[in-house]
């Protein structure tokens, strides 16, 4: 009797150490770069056309906790800002709940941007870079003040969902002021 209690335990042993080995090597096998323009094209769509663009590559791990990891990714500023990027963000690491992906959902438990760099202007023609409801385009010269546009609400993301995040950690973050008005 306690031999075939032995071997269960051993078996037992070998089926956990290979659910970790998978989970933990099993998400590297995958090439997570084949989602960047599925990544960039839901940016845009947030950010009413700003150009975005992933400089690096897309990686995930599922321990110690499931973490999306995004490298080099770069939002586009308004034309005729001084930089030609709003954001530029090293590493986004988009941590997520476990027990969701287990039936197809995601939901994201916390955001960690890693030495992003955001560049905040307000240009000459009174145009704010960080404004995604404005529009590209300079405000035609009538010589009378106008009110600001009223933005619509942001629509859901793709798919017909809003995605909640639980919270946001910002790591060695630099942000740039300018006003030109």
């Amino acid at each position: 009797m306690r031999f075939f209690r032995d071997k269960i335990f051993i078996i037992f042993i070998a089926v956990i150490i290979l659910v970790v080995g998978a989970a933990f090597i099993g998400p590297k096998l995958y090439n997570w770069n084949s989602y960047k323009p599925d990544v960039i094209a839901k940016i845009e769509a947030q950010t009413n056309g700003r150009k975005a663009y992933i400089d690096g590559d897309i990686s995930v791990s599922l321990l110690p906790s499931p973490t999306a990891t995004v490298r080099g990714l770069r939002i586009a500023s308004l034309p005729g800002a001084a930089e030609s990027d709003l954001a530029k963000l090293p590493q986004v690491d988009v941590h997520l709940k476990f027990f969701p992906l287990l039936s197809g959902e995601m939901a994201v438990s916390g955001v960690t941007l890693v030495e992003p760099v955001v560049n905040l202007e307000v240009l000459p023609d009174g145009r704010k870079t960080w404004d995604f409801a404005a529009q590209t385009a300079a405000p035609a010269a009538t010589g009378q003040l106008q009110p600001p546009p009223i933005a619509a609400p942001a629509a859901p993301a793709a798919g017909g969902e809003e995605t909640a995040i639980g919270g946001l950690t910002v790591e060695n973050g630099t942000l740039i002021w300018r006003d030109h008005t």
